[in-house]
Parts: structure tokens; sequence; C-alpha cells
């Protein structure tokens, strides 16, 4: 799994640093105590201890970027006012770097950075298969000299390597360019992350680390995800410190990620950050925690839902997980002493949307900023996100829709203080041929009950083909027929018009129609629904032309009825449209 590191030391370390480089970083800190009788807190607290460890001072998240082409997450992690290191792992070319470095350092935040393209064949569990490259050196002074701004300002706490002994590089090929990076660079931290099968905490088909791999590097950590146990996890860190033992800083490592939320719910990723954090408070080695992840696996990772997936407090977030997001914001917190920003971050208010809109040119909606730390204007950071959760580009408070669905625009505003908010706001947008959707309220505007026949047409959840559906209810012992408000022109050539039903009964539905009309010929077409499914309906131009070879496609009505005696008191109606 890719992840990222770093953090500034102060002049004396850094002197301390360069003089020791020679005899393997020997800081000669003090750390220790007397462990045999020491009493420890456990993790099961209902009342947050209180961080008395003076050296715990850095709380971030693995894939603060998200990974290329999408989404990135450090406004949103800004907002939270938790975190105070952003990970960058995905600036796979250096000018990308260049870019979230920038970004990381307008929030206020510093930042590990992973190092890429110093080696090559690197093979998960495969000891010593990977190659450094011949021209690795050239690589790494372009790196740095990209990045010395961020150095020199401390935006780059450090660089990182992820389990770089897992992956088969040697370990004459890592000393000899983590001492290049030392010496080259001596004011930033360089953290390396270690598996739990090289630190000798389980069983593997690879050797444990020597303690003289990391012998260059300032700050460690290691990743393992089974369950939660004090004692166990206490023992796994005193492995570690046996690979470190050059005195380097120790970070946690927690799970911020769960493969299947269905099956496994949230509990496990709890127990880590409480984990984590209480062992972290009563042992002067950690300096920091970072979790992994943030961004989530599904779209180029190996594990399923990340934070940001339980963090979003979208109303339409079904994942949202209250009692995750606040240990996170209380740990956070306590580590790196920020407050709670809800009290004088800016607010951002967005007139609601009022429409579907159509594909094509889309206004991006106006947003009014107000911050009680400033009296200058603020501009909010707009950035848009298509409905597959890629970035688009936007000019001039526009953007193109080239497709349907809901186009996310987030609006970021960040004060003199670097308090962030970030607000959300959801555009939707008819695909071709879409008659309605009914994802949102919005749609509802969509369909009415014709003249004379009464019911109640109801945006809902409960049987949902995707985010939502139309609930059409009979009112007493009325029959029910609703029609699309917006007439279509179908002159060109179609298939067929389709949509998809529900039957919440127990028994098949007979007598209900998707008909169409030019205002003078009405044509239908009867389906069989069966019991406490979707089942599509559809009427063809074909079919529409047998009936009424004379029938005008040029301004078409579309509606759904009912025919016969047989009352239809509920059904729900979704994702309607020509094709």
């Amino acid at each position: 799994m890719n992840k990222f590191l770093k953090r500034i030391v102060s002049v004396g370390s850094a002197v301390c640093m360069v003089v020791s480089l020679a005899t393997g970083c020997d800081f000669n800190f003090n750390f220790g105590g007397d462990e045999e009788n020491k009493e420890y807190i456990s993790s099961t607290w209902t009342d947050m201890p209180e961080n008395t460890n003076e050296n715990l001072k850095y709380f971030a998240y693995f894939h603060s970027d998200g990974f290329n082409g999408g989404e990135e997450y450090f406004s949103d992690i800004a907002s939270l006012n938790n975190a105070n290191v952003v990970m960058i792992n995905s600036a796979f070319e250096v000018a990308v770097g260049v870019e979230r470095l920038k970004e990381a350092r307008s929030y206020g935040m510093q930042a590990f950075v992973t190092l890429h393209g110093l080696f090559s064949n690197q093979q998960v569990g495969r000891v010593g298969a990977a190659i450094l490259n011949q021209n690795w050196l050239s690589i790494w002074r372009n790196i740095l000299k990209n990045y010395e701004e961020f150095i020199e300002d401390g935006t780059i706490l450090g660089f990182y390597f992820d389990e770089p002994y897992w992956n088969g590089i040697k370990e004459e090929d890592f000393l000899l360019v983590t001492h290049t990076i030392r010496k080259e660079c001596p004011s930033v931290k360089l953290m390396a992350c270690l598996t739990a099968v090289e630190i000798g905490a389980r069983a593997g088909n690879v050797p444990e680390v020597s303690p003289e791999y990391h012998r260059y590097c300032t700050d460690l950590m290691y990743d393992s995800y089974v369950g939660w146990n004090d004692e166990q996890r206490r023992d796994y860190t005193e492995k570690l410190k046996a690979k470190a033992i050059n005195n380097q800083y120790i970070w946690g490592c927690p799970k911020g990620f769960v493969d299947s939320y269905e099956e496994e719910g949230n509990e496990e990723m709890i127990k880590h950050i409480k984990g984590f954090y209480t062992e972290a408070i009563q042992d002067e080695r950690f300096a920091g925690i970072v979790s992994f992840s943030y961004a989530g696996g599904l779209d180029g990772g190996d594990w399923g839902y990340g934070l940001n997936t339980f963090f979003d407090v979208d109303s339409e977030n079904a994942y949202f997980d209250e009692e995750l997001r606040n240990v996170y914001l209380q740990i956070g917190r306590e580590i790196t002493g920020k407050a709670e920003s809800a009290k004088t971050a800016p607010v951002v208010e967005i007139n609601a949307e009022t429409e579907i809109r159509s594909l094509g040119e889309i206004t991006i909606p106006n947003a009014t900023v107000t911050d009680a730390e400033t009296t200058s204007k603020l501009t909010p950071k707009i950035t848009v996100y298509a409905p597959d959760g890629k970035i688009i580009e936007s000019e001039n408070g526009k953007f193109t829709a080239n497709y349907g669905g809901r186009y996310s625009i987030a609006y970021t505003v960040t004060d003199s203080d670097y308090n962030t908010t970030k607000v959300k706001h959801g555009v939707w947008v008819r695909g071709v041929g879409e008659l309605s959707a009914f994802e949102d309220e919005l749609y509802s505007a969509d369909v009415v009950c014709e003249e004379g026949w009464k019911g109640t047409l109801d945006y809902n959840r409960t049987y949902a083909g995707s985010r939502g559906s139309l609930k059409v209810s009979a009112v007493g012992d009325s029959d029910l027929s609703l029609s699309f408000t917006n007439a279509v022109n179908l002159s060109t050539d179609f298939t067929d018009i389709c949509g998809m039903i529900y039957n919440p009964t127990s028994t098949a539905m007979e007598n209900l129609a998707i008909f169409v009309t030019d205002g003078v010929n009405v044509v239908e077409s009867v389906s069989s629904l069966n019991p406490k499914k979707w089942t599509e309906i559809a009427i063809s131009r074909a079919y529409i032309l047998s009936v009424c070879p004379d029938f005008d496609f040029s301004n078409v009505t579309v509606g759904v009825k009912q025919l016969g005696d047989n009352k239809v008191e509920t059904f729900y109606l979704d994702a309607v449209k020509v094709r």
C-alpha cells in the first residue's frame, strides 16, 4: 500500500544529524523509563486521556492527495482542523508534487512526500528484487532542486519510503540513497514504514530486516491492520524499537479503511485510532500518528472504503459515521493543539438548486462568504467533480457537463489563521434521452397527476433503484395516471421509451401501462409487474406506429396510468428515458 510522511527538526538537531551521519545518526535522545512496573492506560476509555507526551505533536492521513486524476482531500482535511501534516503519496511527477506542496502550504499544513523514480522492479515480498536506477542521483537532485523552496519554508516535514525492504530494495542500495538524502537535505525528516513481518510481529516468507537497514531514517513506523489488542500492540512497538536502534522517532499507523463495510462495520477502525493514541501518549518515542487511509482504495488501491467515505457529512451519504469522525477530531486536535474551528471558520452559503440542469455549459452557483476574523473579502476556491469523481475544469464560473448525473462543486475558503471551511453543493444534470432519474427531490417536479386523477407523488429512497425513486400513491378509491411535465420531440429515430417500476405488494400487477400521446392520439402498452421486484416497462416506436401510423412524434407527452378495475395503491417509478 502506498503511503507518505515527513517533519522538520530543530536547528540543533539538524547539526547533530550532519555530525552523526558517519556513525549511523545516533541522536542520543533519552527515551525510556521503568517499563517493567508501569501501569498502562487502557484504550477502552470513554473520556479521552490527556496527551502528556511532548514529542507527540503530528497528526496526518495517508493519501491526502487522493489518486492521479481523481479527488484530492487537502481542503477536506484542513476543514476538519485536526491534522497538521498531509501525506503526498501520488506525486509521481515532480511538477505534480510542486503543485500539491503549494496547496498544502496554502492551508498552513506541512507535508511528507513519497519519493518516486529512484528504484524500479519493486516486487512485494521479493527481497533484493528491486533495482537502483542508474540515473537515480540525477532524479534525486531534480527533486531537491524543485522542492527547495518548500524545504526552506518548512512546508516539507520529510520524505517517505513505503515498505522499502518488503518491496525488494537491497540494503546497500537503500543505505546509499538514504545517506545521500540525509547528507544533502539534513533539515528534514526521512520516514520509512515497515511491515509486521519484517519486524518479527508475525510470520511470513520474508526474513526480519536488519536494524542497520534504516540507520539513516529519522522516523519509523509499522503497518498491521489486524484486530486491536493493547498488550499485543505494545509488543509490536517493542519489536519496532528493536529495529530502530538509532533512536528514531516512531509513528502509529491506525487502520482507517474497511474492505467490506456491510460485513465489518467501523468498530475496528475506532479501536485502532483510540489504541494508537493511548499507546502514543504513554511512550516518548512516539512523534505522530498517520492514519491509513483518507482516500479509499476502490480506485487505485488494494483496500476498500477510506475515511473520506465515513467523514463526509453530505446528507446523501449513507456511510457517514458520526462516532468515528468525532473520535478522530477529538484525538487529532488533542495532539496538534488545534481548536474546534467551527466558531471562527468562514461561513459559506450557496443558493439552493431549483431545477435539474441540461447537458452543456453549466453556470456555477454563487457563494456568499462571511468571516468573523477578517474584514477583507474572501473568495472561495472552486473545484468541480464529475459524477464519476474525476476533477473537471471550470473557467469564469462555468463548466461543461458532457453526461448526466450529480456534479459535485466544492467551495473551499481559508482565512488568514488557516481556519478552513469546505462546502459541497450538488448540481443534477439530465443525461441524453433522460426524462427523469428521480435521484433527488428536485426531480419530483418532473411529473404531475393528470386532471381528474387523485394521487400523491413523493421523492422516496425506500425502494430506490439508485439514489431515489418516485413513490406514487392513490388517494382513496381513485385511479392513478401521471404524466411528465416536459413534452419531448421524438421526430428523430429512437428504439423505445422505457422506465423501471417497483411493485411493493405480494401479488403481481397486470394493469399498469406506459403511454404516449401527441395531443390527439393515445397509445399504451401494458406490463406485468412481478411482486417485490423492479420491472422494466417499455413502449417501442415500432409498436406506436403499428397502432397509430399517423402518430405525431414532434410533441410527445409520456406517462404511466392504471387500466381496468383493480386498484393499484402504491408503486415506485424510476429511470424513465428514451433510448
